[in-house]
């Protein structure tokens, strides 16, 4: 499987811990990785961004690391809002090109508090509810969660992340031929597990479709991304969701073997 900047979020930044007297507890490692993991989105969001494509792709980052719990609604609401997303933007001369009364540095940080506050804080608790309800304990040095390399130690979920991320993507490059759209359509229906709205693998292949022109060029856009928040995030939302409940759990160390699918 290819590798993509989700992978970045899905390395675990929080170690285990013992007990006041030394000795190993036992814990559910996924809490304590999959808080380490939020948390950088959010400081992702905080930090502001570079360019409207990658607050698209961040918005996919915390459908994954919220297991899908962000609303279904929520993509296309936010990434059709230039204000709220000049306010993601971190360079001021970008987000005066954007829209008129841009947001200054202050009003910035209150719409991505905003965020966090509305749309992240109850996505991601939710997540951690998934995570306890459906996680066993394990001693520590067992699953230190230092090292786990499965987003929920969750191999399916983990995998359908990873694949969705790197369609998306590929998605902002352009298409050379009809077979390459047709071959990144059947990509993306992989990736949300069959959930695409009925028609869209065979429409975008169209040369007659308002997809056609925009993915042979590369050159989508906000048009394009918009297109996408609405057909296609939540699919993988959906998707993201399904791989949560029927995975089974499995603790692993990060090694160089490619993700299983089971």
């Amino acid at each position: 499987m290819s590798t993509s900047p989700l992978d970045e979020l899905l390395e675990s930044t929080t170690p285990g811990a013992d007990d006041e007297q030394g000795r190993k507890t036992t814990y559910v490692p996924g809490l304590p990785t999959l808080r380490a993991q939020q948390q950088e989105l959010v400081d992702r969001l905080r930090d502001g961004f570079e360019s409207r494509e990658a607050i698209f792709m961040w918005t996919h980052a915390a459908a994954a690391l919220s297991f899908g719990h962000v609303p279904d609604d929520w993509f296309v609401s936010l990434l059709r809002d230039r204000f709220r997303i000049a306010a993601l933007l971190e360079d001021a001369d970008k987000r005066d090109a954007l829209t008129p009364h841009a947001p200054d540095a202050d009003q910035a940080a209150v719409v991505r508090d905003s965020i966090q506050q509305t749309t992240l804080s109850e996505a991601f608790r939710q997540a951690r509810a998934d995570i306890r309800s459906s996680s066993s304990d394990h001693p520590e040095g067992q699953a230190d969660p230092e090292q786990q390399r499965f987003l929920g130690m969750r191999p399916r979920l983990h995998e359908v992340a990873v694949e969705q991320h790197d369609v998306l993507q590929s998605t902002f490059l352009g298409f050379d031929s009809r077979r390459a759209i047709l071959d990144w359509a059947d990509h993306l229906d992989y990736a949300t597990l069959g959930f695409l709205p009925a028609g869209i693998p065979s429409r975008v292949a169209d040369p007659t479709s308002d997809w056609w022109a925009v993915l042979r060029s590369g050159k989508g856009g906000a048009w394009l991304q918009l297109r996408l928040a609405q057909t296609v995030l939540p699919a993988c939302n959906e998707a993201l969701r399904a791989a949560m409940q029927s995975g089974t759990e499995q603790p692993d160390t990060h090694r160089e073997s490619s993700v299983p699918s089971g």
